[in-house]
């Protein structure tokens, strides 16, 4: 009972945010209008991207997963509905990918990944993109990149509802829904879903010769969950806040194409329950904040395979039943103050520690880590600006090397919003618990993988009275030492080990428009990624797989997403371009190494009626209208065209 109290009970810390609502303002003074003309930097410390609240809403009945596929240049492994959903920035794996909720990480300590599916975008309010320098300023361990997610109290909004119900094709329903109190002093709120589907759609097999349409099977899944938020003012300058995340996600997993008529009735399934609760409190005073964070995170994971010779032997061929337990602690610490117009300081402290205990690890297993970091955002001209973190980690009381990132941006025009820039980093990633502890296998001998990035950027952010664009372009190189690969030995189990220099160089492109008329608004974004990743180590060289694109990281990726609005009528679109992806570094000669270009398109009408209270809107989708036959993962089906009912509701 004590074990089961400690890993769910609420922990409470202060926080402090400034009650500026509050402040006594006097009667409205009415100044003449004057026409501002100058050199703007925007003052965030890093370039960041930001994906608007349209695209957010947009996929408020989604995971986060299908919402960065559509909305960013974030590459999105997925292993099909219902199945693990992981993120690649810039030809990265999804180790090196760190995701943060409110500024606490997610990434499992024993896998070291996050399955984006297992995210609701009903539970963030802000999501915010950040790699290179942006990234290393944040947190060690995202050498690819950051994905932030962050919940924002919006105080005064008096009753809080939003509820969302979806069905679909495949036996697809989903129930979403959010209800609250937000009053001038105190926010309360819970947010919870439910989806489930059958998952039964047809599929092109294309591991029979011939090719055959077939239906799958043990695919469905249940996931629910809720999120409870308290946000308080404790005073002027002062806020409290809680946060309780916890979900259950129940899924059976199909067979492979290549395995479906193999036999063996497979039993296949994963059963995943968390429980996250934090606490939070900021304080403001005059030119800075602090703020103090504490998080208690723990998981269990059931993984169980099973397979037979045949009915009626009923004699056991595989079985696996993998149990892992996960407990975390998190601390964080930040504060920054502007000492002057041009100088701002920043030093933060964070604590991670980390406990598995897992059937496939000898012992259980136990690592404490922490940083410090400190930085400045200097502004020595009005057209310039400069940021510089220096962040130091200790794991298990070893230092790590220190590691600077450094951004300059410039505005050289003064009629023109165009910005460049540059940046340049060092980062690292500690080895997961699964790579140094797993039986048979781990290594405890390995050692971090460092990264070296260097980007330049140019920004273009043009406006007039009814439209605004936001143009955004860069280039980057990523050198990352000591990349850890799993490798195949002698004694028919695999081993992790430092062999790989990876080289990461390529082209990103983002595009935002938004525009409004007399009869329509219309709001577009696009994406572009060219990306090039190869092992570049003295083994890839005798290996000779020197110089090829490493396995699953397309070097083309694109999309679309645009909403248009004619009064109470509107229509969306997303297309997505997927390039051709390496399966095995052996060669591209042969069709089962590499998985072929596809295009998803899925489009949505639908029409809101303005209601005494609150607004209710109909949305009728078609997903895959194109009905493309493709895999994203190796033998891995996917649904083709299908449809789905959206219904909303809220105040």
């Amino acid at each position: 009972m004590k074990e089961v109290f400690i890993r769910h009970v609420f922990l409470f810390l202060l926080g402090f945010v400034p009650m500026l609502a509050e402040a006594v303002i006097p009667d409205t003074v009415y100044l003449d209008a004057v026409e501002v003309k100058g050199r703007h930097l925007k003052k965030a410390s890093f370039q960041t991207h930001s994906l608007d609240s349209l695209s957010i809403a947009a996929y408020s009945a989604s995971d986060l997963g299908s919402l960065l596929a559509a909305g960013s240049n974030v590459f999105i492994k997925n292993y099909g509905p219902g199945g693990l959903s992981t993120a690649s920035f810039r030809g990265t794996s999804a180790n090196q990918t760190l995701v943060l909720w409110n500024d606490i990480p997610l990434n499992s300590p024993n896998l070291g990944q996050v399955d984006f599916s297992m995210i609701p975008v009903q539970f963030v309010d802000q999501l915010q993109l950040a790699w290179g320098s942006a990234a290393s300023a944040m947190r060690s361990g995202g050498l690819g990149g950051v994905v932030s997610l962050d919940n924002k109290p919006d105080f005064n909004r008096k009753l809080i509802l939003d509820v969302v119900q979806t069905a679909g094709s495949y036996r697809h329903f989903g129930s979403y829904g959010t209800l609250g109190y937000s009053g001038r002093k105190v926010i309360v709120k819970t947010r919870a879903f439910r989806k489930s589907a059958l998952n039964d759609f047809e599929f092109l097999n294309t591991a029979l010769l011939p090719q055959a349409m077939m239906k799958q099977t043990s695919a469905d899944y249940t996931d629910y969950g809720f999120l409870q938020e308290l946000h308080i003012y404790t005073g002027k300058n002062s806020q409290l806040s809680a946060y309780s995340w916890n979900q259950w996600n129940n899924r059976n997993l199909p067979p492979i194409m290549t395995n479906i008529e193999k036999g063996g009735q497979p039993t296949e399934f994963q059963y995943d329950r968390f429980h996250r609760h934090m606490v939070a409190f900021k304080q403001f005073w005059s030119g800075g904040k602090l703020e103090a964070k504490a998080a208690y995170f723990t998981e269990n994971q059931h993984y169980y395979l099973k397979t037979i010779n045949n009915p009626e032997d009923n004699e056991t061929v595989t079985l696996i039943d993998s149990r892992n337990t996960t407990h975390a602690f998190h601390t964080v610490l930040q504060a920054n103050h502007q000492l002057n117009w041009w100088l701002e300081l920043t030093a933060g402290y964070t604590m991670d520690q980390e406990a598995v205990n897992t059937t496939n690890f000898v012992k259980l297993q136990k690592r404490q880590r922490n940083l410090m970091k400190l930085g400045a955002t200097f502004r020595p001209l009005q057209d310039f600006k400069g940021s510089v973190y220096f962040s130091r980690e200790y794991v298990d009381g070893k230092a790590s090397g220190l590691s600077p990132a450094l951004e300059l941006a410039y505005v050289p025009f003064d009629k023109l919003p165009l910005t460049i820039g540059i940046g340049l980093n060092r980062n690292l990633r500690y080895p997961s618990l699964n790579d140094l502890y797993w039986f048979p296998g781990g290594n405890a001998k390995l050692k971090p993988e460092i990264g070296h990035t260097a980007e330049l950027f140019v920004n273009l952010n043009p406006q007039n009275s009814h439209s605004k664009h936001k143009v955004n372009a860069s280039m980057f190189f990523s050198d990352v030492s000591d990349w850890i690969q799993w490798k195949p030995t002698s004694y028919r189990y695999w081993v992790p080990v430092n062999i790989a220099r990876v080289f990461a160089r390529g082209v990103e492109l983002n595009w935002q428009w938004e525009g409004d008329f007399n009869l329509f608004h219309l709001q577009a974004s696009a994406n572009f990624a060219y990306t090039r990743t190869t092992d570049e180590s003295p083994v890839a060289k005798i290996e000779n797989t020197a110089g090829k694109q490493l396995m699953y990281i397309p070097r083309h990726h694109a999309n679309l997403m645009a909403q248009l609005d004619i009064r109470q009528y509107y229509v969306k679109t997303a297309a997505e371009f997927v390039g051709k992806r390496n399966t095995s570094l052996n060669g591209e000669e042969i069709f089962i190494n590499s998985l072929k270009p596809y295009v998803l398109f899925n489009l949505a009408l639908g029409k809101s009626w303005k209601l005494s209270q609150g607004k209710l809107t109909a949305e009728f989708q078609v997903l895959n209208l194109l009905n493309s036959h493709y895999q994203a993962v190796m033998w891995r089906p996917m649904p083709g065209r299908n449809f789905q009912l959206l219904l909303r509701y809220a105040l």
